[in-house]
């Protein structure tokens, strides 16, 4: 069997397409996989230095605007929406010479060409969608795909309804890796004190500046009570470590900042954590669902479709999470909502059980058995 994935630009599309990838192989190590990306997209490096075979097309992203269809008329959209055309051409070149059984896309800007190209070639396409609400890549390919999977059902109401007839409930796969964390070895990396709640604090790989200006404000409460791990970015690793260094020891010692988290120290991050602070993109949602993590979420404003803060209101509707909005994310309101769930008998639990009760955990598996039928057909 021949399989093309394709998908990227972010974390959010990358990571459920590298983990079918790992079920794919630990399903059927025979199978032959190729992976269709951006030239600089995260898949560009990633994907490769994981052994797998990969092949990068021209690729152009639509900036929306607030102002409507006059603010998407812009130099930089015009020009990426140039590269379409040969971005199609060159999907279709590569499909035709690879001949795939099956095609899966995980969304983003690269996905469109190859997905358009599948159904010109007649390969059958399988789309999985992250989010609560369709991003627009995977909007503008659904009508074409043999199969759409959701990771959440509410996201049928977002199809169009020529497309819900094939949309099926499978879940969001996340790295295997992340379930691998463990208290001992978190204490051991960080240096936690015995018997000391943590709080986990992460905007993503790329950081969050109004999560990090807020913690940075609350440090000296949060620190009273927790060990505090947090994932910065690079753009706030700078001025939080200058803030970490002039505190005093007692404060610091308790307060870990970090740009990056790689996926071994990110696992025992999670494992440890009694309380997340986070965006609400699709993957850190899934994950804290997974792991049963009581969850404050301060979604990005606006995001596309306003996705993050619906995948925060679903999470919050479970009652696995309480959602601060971005323009009221404040030190204050981060330590308000801190004990809001600390200091409420049994909460802690219920936010957990609510989490875990609402999470699918063989996605990645789920995905696999569609691809290998359809390919076996």
């Amino acid at each position: 069997m021949k399989f093309v994935i394709t998908g990227g630009g972010t974390g959010g599309h990358l990571v459920p397409a590298l983990a079918v990838v790992d079920a794919i192989k630990r399903r059927d190590s025979s199978v032959e996989i190729l992976f269709i990306g951006s030239t600089t997209g995260l898949e560009a490096e990633i994907v490769p230095n994981r052994g797998i075979a990969y092949k990068s097309i021209a690729t152009g992203k639509l900036r929306r605007s607030s102002r409507g269809l006059l603010g998407m008329l812009t130099i930089a959209n015009f020009r990426d929406m140039l590269a379409v055309p040969k971005g199609l051409i060159d999907a279709y070149r590569i499909l035709r010479a690879y001949k795939p059984d099956v095609i899966l896309s995980t969304g983003g800007y690269v996905a469109v060409p190859a997905s358009i190209a599948a159904w010109l070639l007649r390969i059958p396409l399988v789309i999985h969608e992250q989010t609560t609400t369709i991003g627009l890549a995977n909007r503008l390919c659904c009508a074409i795909a043999h199969t759409v999977a959701l990771s959440f059902d509410i996201a049928r109401n977002d199809l169009p309804l020529r497309a819900r007839a094939g949309a099926v409930l499978t879940g969001n796969p996340i790295r295997r890796e992340t379930l691998s964390g463990n208290h001992e070895s978190a204490a051991a990396r960080f240096g936690i004190p015995a018997d000391t709640p943590v709080i986990l604090i992460t905007g993503g790989a790329q950081g969050a500046r109004v999560i990090n200006t807020a913690i940075s404000d609350a440090i000296r409460e949060i620190t009273k009570t927790h060990f505090v791990i947090h994932q910065c970015g690079k753009q706030g690793i700078e001025s939080l470590t200058a803030q970490r260094e002039s505190l005093p020891a007692a404060i610091r010692d308790r307060w870990v900042v970090s740009a990056f988290l790689d996926v071994d120290a990110m696992a025992d991050a999670w494992s440890v954590a009694q309380v997340v602070i986070a965006r609400a993109g699709a993957g850190t949602v899934n994950e804290a669902l997974i792991l049963g993590k009581p969850m404050i979420f301060v979604p990005l404003e606006p995001s596309s479709r306003n996705e993050q803060l619906r995948n925060a209101e679903r999470s919050a509707e479970l009652g696995a999470a309480v959602i601060v909005r971005q323009s009221a994310c404040t030190g204050d309101a981060l330590i308000k909502a801190i004990r809001t769930i600390l200091d409420t008998a049994g909460c802690i639990e219920q936010m957990a059980t609510a989490a875990k009760g609402n999470a699918i955990l063989d996605a990645d598996i789920r995905i696999t058995n569609i691809l290998m039928d359809i390919a076996a057909k």
